[in-house]
């Protein structure tokens, strides 16, 4: 959360500078989900950081460690039930729209009993290159974690390709982006889940 607050503040900064026509409703809306230091400023919906939570209340073996979004959403989706039963069925079946996905796509997969990681599953973007290009490109030929999703956004700026290339890179980087929004809402939902059991334990 404390980088998604700064670049947002950030953001609004620029949009205070700027000539936008939306700017206000884009400020409003900023300032609606953000904090500001420096004149104590507390948005009445702030922003939860879903890691604070994960570290301090949850702890998942499958994780081997780490509060890494790209370990937790395996682990979550191998252990809720909730959401094996939702994310099992293609995205027009449960109302989820995608501008990047079409509406047959399921995001939980399951290949001899295992639940299959989702980021894994996201499409190689350099699949029509040459083995001698790919060797070039050996980091980001499958937009799976952030530093990969950060390279190849370097790369589409400031490399010569061609328009269908740079076209398949943005592809990619938007349904990794819409992926990595998606684990959110499905880690958010697990703990929901997890609430609800042990409340109705209590009970």
């Amino acid at each position: 959360m404390s980088q998604e607050n700064t670049v947002l503040n950030q953001i609004r900064v620029q949009l205070l500078e700027s000539d936008e026509v939306d700017k206000q409703e884009l400020i409003h809306f900023i300032e609606s989900i953000t904090k500001r230091k420096d004149d104590e400023h507390e948005g009445e919906r702030c922003m939860v950081d879903l890691c604070e939570v994960y570290k301090n209340y949850y702890f998942d073996p499958h994780t081997k460690g780490s509060n890494s979004i790209k370990a937790v959403l395996p682990a979550m989706l191998r252990r809720s039930m909730h959401l094996q039963e939702k994310y099992a069925q293609p995205l027009s079946d449960i109302n989820v729209t995608s501008k990047n996905f079409s509406k047959s796509h399921t995001w939980l997969q399951v290949l001899n009993d295992e639940v299959q990681d989702p980021y894994k599953m996201l499409p190689p973007v350099f699949d029509q290159w040459t083995n001698e290009e790919l060797d070039q490109l050996s980091d980001i030929e499958d937009l799976n974690n952030g530093g990969a999703a950060l390279t190849a956004y370097g790369f589409m700026q400031y490399t010569d390709m061609s328009d269908q290339e740079r076209e398949a890179l943005s592809q990619a980087l938007k349904k990794y982006c819409e992926l990595d929004t998606l684990a959110m809402v499905m880690i958010w939902e697990g703990f929901r889940e997890v609430c609800v059991v042990k409340l109705n334990n209590i009970r």
